[in-house]
């Protein structure tokens, strides 16, 4: 069974009610192809919320609003270019050694009730070479995985993430929200 198959599973009954999107058009106009994962789970589910504890944002709104992301991380790093990420852990104030990430390559598609972000490390120009990354400016989690994979670990408990996967949530209760 895939990610998108358990997720499906796991929030049965659930539809949500995206507008449709034309994904070769906005490749054309933003020069942006997203992930297949990413692709299939907004056409399943939409924009949507897992409680209010953990966004998925819509590709308009990761496009529309990318300025302002990045407006968002020049605020909350002090300007930094970039962080360096190794062992999938980062802090913008140190020097560590491991990948560096520039935050120009970053393209925010998801928030968290505790003011992290999620991001694509859009590095590259194909997207099943993008990792995740979870972010609040100053801390930073690295994953190599799509976001499909990424939120089935945060639904089993199995990922190491404190902004993501905390003592009380997510719960069996753990409702998935379409908006």
């Amino acid at each position: 069974m895939n990610s998108l198959q358990w997720l499906e599973e796991r929030f049965p009954g659930v539809e949500g009610q995206p507008d449709p999107v034309d994904w070769d058009a906005l490749h054309a106009e933003f020069g942006v192809s997203f992930p297949e994962d990413y692709k299939a789970l907004y056409e399943r589910f939409g924009s949507f919320s897992l409680d209010e504890d953990l966004a998925v944002l819509g590709p308009g709104d990761i496009l529309r609003l990318r300025s302002v992301h990045r407006q968002d991380i020049d605020q909350a790093t002090g300007g930094r270019s970039g962080v360096s990420v190794g062992a999938g852990v980062g802090v913008s104030h140190l020097q560590i050694e491991g990948e560096f990430v520039d935050f120009d390559d970053l393209l925010r598609f998801g928030t968290t009730d505790v003011s992290y972000s999620l991001y694509w490390h859009a590095s590259s120009e194909d997207p099943r070479e993008w990792k995740i990354l979870v972010g609040d400016g100053s801390m930073w989690y690295s994953f190599d995985m799509g976001i499909a994979d990424l939120l089935v670990s945060v639904m089993n408990r199995s990922l190491s993430c404190p902004p993501l996967v905390q003592s009380s949530w997510p719960t069996e209760e753990t409702e998935l929200i379409p908006f």
